[in-house]
Protein backbone atom coordinates (compact mmCIF):
# COMPACT_ATOMS: atom_id res chain seq x y z
CA UNK A 1 0.00 0.00 0.00
CA UNK A 2 3.32 1.96 0.74
CA UNK A 3 4.54 1.84 -2.89
CA UNK A 4 0.97 2.49 -4.18
CA UNK A 5 0.77 5.83 -2.80
CA UNK A 6 -1.39 4.57 0.01
CA UNK A 7 0.67 5.05 2.92
CA UNK A 8 -1.67 7.18 4.78
CA UNK A 9 -4.50 4.61 4.60
CA UNK A 10 -4.97 3.31 8.13
CA UNK A 11 -5.47 -1.05 8.24
CA UNK A 12 -8.04 -1.98 10.76
CA UNK A 13 -7.35 -5.81 12.19
CA UNK A 14 -10.68 -6.68 12.94
CA UNK A 15 -14.14 -5.08 11.67
CA UNK A 16 -16.46 -7.71 13.60
CA UNK A 17 -18.34 -8.08 16.99
CA UNK A 18 -17.61 -8.11 20.33
CA UNK A 19 -17.91 -11.67 20.87
CA UNK A 20 -17.03 -14.26 18.05
CA UNK A 21 -17.60 -18.44 18.43
CA UNK A 22 -19.41 -17.50 21.97
CA UNK A 23 -16.45 -15.27 23.97
CA UNK A 24 -14.45 -12.43 23.64
CA UNK A 25 -13.06 -11.59 20.12
CA UNK A 26 -9.68 -13.29 19.75
CA UNK A 27 -9.25 -13.02 16.52
CA UNK A 28 -7.70 -9.06 16.77
CA UNK A 29 -4.74 -9.90 19.78
CA UNK A 30 -3.95 -12.81 17.28
CA UNK A 31 -2.94 -10.58 15.28
CA UNK A 32 -1.43 -8.26 17.47
CA UNK A 33 0.93 -10.65 19.00
CA UNK A 34 1.41 -13.04 15.84
CA UNK A 35 5.06 -13.55 14.68
CA UNK A 36 6.33 -11.15 18.00
CA UNK A 37 4.00 -8.38 16.58
CA UNK A 38 5.26 -8.29 12.89
CA UNK A 39 2.10 -6.92 12.11
CA UNK A 40 1.64 -3.91 14.86
CA UNK A 41 3.65 -1.13 12.88
CA UNK A 42 0.92 -1.72 9.80
CA UNK A 43 -2.00 -2.07 11.79
CA UNK A 44 -3.94 1.03 13.37
CA UNK A 45 -6.21 -1.07 15.81
CA UNK A 46 -9.45 -2.34 15.67
CA UNK A 47 -13.31 -2.01 15.15
CA UNK A 48 -16.13 -3.78 16.87
CA UNK A 49 -20.26 -4.20 16.65
CA UNK A 50 -22.56 -5.00 18.77
CA UNK A 51 -24.03 -7.73 17.27
CA UNK A 52 -24.20 -11.52 18.36
CA UNK A 53 -22.48 -10.39 21.79
CA UNK A 54 -24.26 -10.37 25.50
CA UNK A 55 -24.53 -7.06 27.17
CA UNK A 56 -21.91 -5.17 28.84
CA UNK A 57 -19.88 -6.88 26.14
CA UNK A 58 -18.19 -3.45 25.19
CA UNK A 59 -15.27 -4.53 27.86
CA UNK A 60 -13.55 -6.52 25.41
CA UNK A 61 -12.30 -3.13 23.55
CA UNK A 62 -10.42 -2.48 27.03
CA UNK A 63 -9.33 -5.97 26.52
CA UNK A 64 -7.86 -4.37 23.61
CA UNK A 65 -6.95 -1.31 24.29
CA UNK A 66 -5.49 -2.48 27.98
CA UNK A 67 -2.77 -4.60 26.36
CA UNK A 68 -1.51 -2.66 22.98
CA UNK A 69 -2.17 1.07 24.34
CA UNK A 70 -0.82 3.13 21.42
CA UNK A 71 -3.79 1.40 18.92
CA UNK A 72 -7.05 2.91 18.45
CA UNK A 73 -10.36 1.37 18.88
CA UNK A 74 -13.56 2.48 17.16
CA UNK A 75 -17.11 1.14 17.57
CA UNK A 76 -18.19 1.00 13.49
CA UNK A 77 -22.00 -0.83 13.20
CA UNK A 78 -24.94 -1.59 15.49
CA UNK A 79 -28.65 -1.13 14.26
CA UNK A 80 -32.48 -0.85 15.07
CA UNK A 81 -34.83 -2.46 13.74
CA UNK A 82 -38.71 -3.42 12.94
CA UNK A 83 -38.28 -6.40 15.43
CA UNK A 84 -38.03 -3.65 18.28
CA UNK A 85 -41.10 -1.07 18.58
CA UNK A 86 -40.59 0.67 21.78
CA UNK A 87 -39.16 3.89 20.77
CA UNK A 88 -38.36 5.13 24.41
CA UNK A 89 -36.35 1.67 25.32
CA UNK A 90 -34.98 1.83 21.65
CA UNK A 91 -33.71 5.28 22.52
CA UNK A 92 -32.32 4.39 26.11
CA UNK A 93 -30.42 1.00 24.60
CA UNK A 94 -28.51 2.96 21.61
CA UNK A 95 -27.24 5.58 24.62
CA UNK A 96 -26.13 2.71 26.88
CA UNK A 97 -24.65 0.16 24.45
CA UNK A 98 -23.63 2.17 21.41
CA UNK A 99 -22.81 5.89 22.75
CA UNK A 100 -21.90 6.01 26.53
CA UNK A 101 -20.34 2.75 27.08
CA UNK A 102 -18.44 1.67 23.77
CA UNK A 103 -16.63 5.41 24.34
CA UNK A 104 -16.47 4.81 27.97
CA UNK A 105 -14.08 1.65 27.24
CA UNK A 106 -12.18 3.81 24.57
CA UNK A 107 -13.72 4.00 21.09
CA UNK A 108 -12.68 7.12 19.54
CA UNK A 109 -16.08 6.62 17.44
CA UNK A 110 -19.18 5.71 17.48
CA UNK A 111 -21.11 4.30 14.08
CA UNK A 112 -24.65 3.38 13.69
CA UNK A 113 -25.97 0.95 10.53
CA UNK A 114 -27.91 2.78 8.59
CA UNK A 115 -28.10 6.38 7.90
CA UNK A 116 -30.87 6.28 5.66
CA UNK A 117 -33.33 3.71 4.72
CA UNK A 118 -36.85 3.78 2.75
CA UNK A 119 -40.26 2.64 4.37
CA UNK A 120 -39.31 -0.94 3.05
CA UNK A 121 -35.89 -1.19 5.24
CA UNK A 122 -34.02 -0.94 2.42
CA UNK A 123 -32.15 -0.10 0.08
CA UNK A 124 -30.02 -3.35 0.94
CA UNK A 125 -28.12 -6.32 -1.02
CA UNK A 126 -28.89 -9.43 1.46
CA UNK A 127 -28.32 -9.01 5.01
CA UNK A 128 -30.68 -7.33 7.54
CA UNK A 129 -34.68 -7.30 5.71
CA UNK A 130 -35.97 -5.07 8.27
CA UNK A 131 -33.48 -2.86 10.14
CA UNK A 132 -34.23 0.77 10.86
CA UNK A 133 -32.10 3.56 9.66
CA UNK A 134 -31.16 6.73 11.55
CA UNK A 135 -33.51 8.46 9.24
CA UNK A 136 -36.66 6.58 7.24
CA UNK A 137 -36.76 8.37 3.91
CA UNK A 138 -39.55 7.96 1.66
CA UNK A 139 -38.62 9.32 -1.90
CA UNK A 140 -42.12 9.15 -3.53
CA UNK A 141 -43.67 11.79 -0.95
CA UNK A 142 -40.50 13.47 -0.88
CA UNK A 143 -40.26 13.50 3.09
CA UNK A 144 -38.69 11.91 6.28
CA UNK A 145 -39.10 10.54 9.54
CA UNK A 146 -35.83 10.96 12.66
CA UNK A 147 -36.12 7.71 14.37
CA UNK A 148 -35.03 7.07 17.78
CA UNK A 149 -31.07 6.82 16.44
CA UNK A 150 -31.02 9.61 15.51
CA UNK A 151 -31.97 11.43 18.60
CA UNK A 152 -29.61 9.60 20.55
CA UNK A 153 -26.64 10.46 18.20
CA UNK A 154 -27.97 14.15 17.74
CA UNK A 155 -27.96 14.75 21.41
CA UNK A 156 -23.75 14.07 21.91
CA UNK A 157 -23.86 15.92 18.37
CA UNK A 158 -25.05 18.56 20.14
CA UNK A 159 -22.23 19.45 22.00
CA UNK A 160 -18.87 17.51 21.37
CA UNK A 161 -16.83 18.65 18.38
CA UNK A 162 -15.04 16.93 15.68
CA UNK A 163 -11.50 16.11 17.90
CA UNK A 164 -12.91 15.70 21.39
CA UNK A 165 -10.85 13.81 23.80
CA UNK A 166 -13.39 11.90 26.43
CA UNK A 167 -12.28 12.85 29.98
CA UNK A 168 -13.86 11.30 33.32
CA UNK A 169 -17.09 11.82 34.89
CA UNK A 170 -19.09 9.44 37.27
CA UNK A 171 -20.99 7.00 36.16
CA UNK A 172 -23.15 4.94 37.91
CA UNK A 173 -24.49 2.16 35.31
CA UNK A 174 -27.72 0.84 34.35
CA UNK A 175 -30.73 1.98 36.22
CA UNK A 176 -29.06 5.17 37.77
CA UNK A 177 -27.59 7.70 35.97
CA UNK A 178 -25.04 7.52 33.28
CA UNK A 179 -22.63 9.79 31.68
CA UNK A 180 -19.92 10.59 29.35
CA UNK A 181 -17.84 13.49 28.89
CA UNK A 182 -15.55 15.34 26.83
CA UNK A 183 -13.52 18.08 26.32
CA UNK A 184 -13.60 20.01 22.75
CA UNK A 185 -10.38 21.40 21.27
CA UNK A 186 -11.65 24.66 21.72
CA UNK A 187 -11.35 23.90 25.72
CA UNK A 188 -15.29 23.75 25.68
CA UNK A 189 -16.41 21.02 28.19
CA UNK A 190 -19.21 18.46 27.06
CA UNK A 191 -21.21 16.43 29.51
CA UNK A 192 -24.34 14.10 28.53
CA UNK A 193 -26.63 12.08 31.22
CA UNK A 194 -28.91 9.61 31.19
CA UNK A 195 -31.81 8.93 34.27
CA UNK A 196 -32.25 5.51 33.36
CA UNK A 197 -33.73 4.64 36.77
CA UNK A 198 -37.44 3.82 35.91
CA UNK A 199 -39.29 5.59 39.21
CA UNK A 200 -36.84 8.23 40.87
CA UNK A 201 -35.19 11.70 40.33
CA UNK A 202 -31.66 12.13 41.19
CA UNK A 203 -29.57 15.22 41.79
CA UNK A 204 -26.23 15.70 41.19
CA UNK A 205 -23.38 18.53 40.53
CA UNK A 206 -21.54 19.58 37.17
CA UNK A 207 -18.16 20.16 38.52
CA UNK A 208 -16.66 22.66 36.42
CA UNK A 209 -17.01 26.87 37.25
CA UNK A 210 -19.88 28.05 39.62
CA UNK A 211 -22.33 25.19 37.73
CA UNK A 212 -25.18 24.60 40.18
CA UNK A 213 -26.97 21.16 41.14
CA UNK A 214 -28.89 19.60 38.76
CA UNK A 215 -31.98 17.18 38.81
CA UNK A 216 -32.92 14.66 36.10
CA UNK A 217 -36.13 13.28 36.20
CA UNK A 218 -36.54 9.34 35.54
CA UNK A 219 -36.06 8.36 32.04
CA UNK A 220 -34.79 11.83 31.31
CA UNK A 221 -31.74 12.53 28.97
CA UNK A 222 -29.92 16.02 29.36
CA UNK A 223 -26.51 16.97 27.92
CA UNK A 224 -24.56 20.16 28.91
CA UNK A 225 -22.09 22.83 27.37
CA UNK A 226 -19.92 25.44 28.88
CA UNK A 227 -16.50 26.52 29.90
CA UNK A 228 -14.43 27.27 26.68
CA UNK A 229 -13.25 30.28 25.53
CA UNK A 230 -15.22 33.37 26.60
CA UNK A 231 -16.97 30.99 29.16
CA UNK A 232 -15.03 29.86 31.86
CA UNK A 233 -17.12 28.90 34.88
CA UNK A 234 -20.23 28.88 32.94
CA UNK A 235 -22.03 25.97 31.62
CA UNK A 236 -26.02 25.55 29.83
CA UNK A 237 -28.51 22.63 30.19
CA UNK A 238 -30.67 20.97 27.28
CA UNK A 239 -32.78 18.44 28.03
CA UNK A 240 -34.36 18.54 24.97
CA UNK A 241 -33.94 14.73 24.36
CA UNK A 242 -36.67 12.15 26.62
CA UNK A 243 -36.43 8.38 27.11
CA UNK A 244 -39.87 8.73 28.76
CA UNK A 245 -41.93 5.75 27.33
Amino acid sequence: MNTAGFGAVKIIAWDHNWYDHGGPAGYPLEVMRFNNGQAQSAVAGVAYHCYESPDGSYSVQSTFQNAYPNKEVHFTECTGGAWSTNAAGNLEWALQNNLFDPLRHHARSSLYWNLALDPSHGPRVGGCPDCRGMLTVNNGAGTYTRNEEFYAWGHLAKVVRGGAVRIGATTLGNNELETVAFRNPDGSLALIALNSNDGASRTFKVRWGASPSHTVKSRILCSWFGGGSGEEGSSAASCSGSVRG
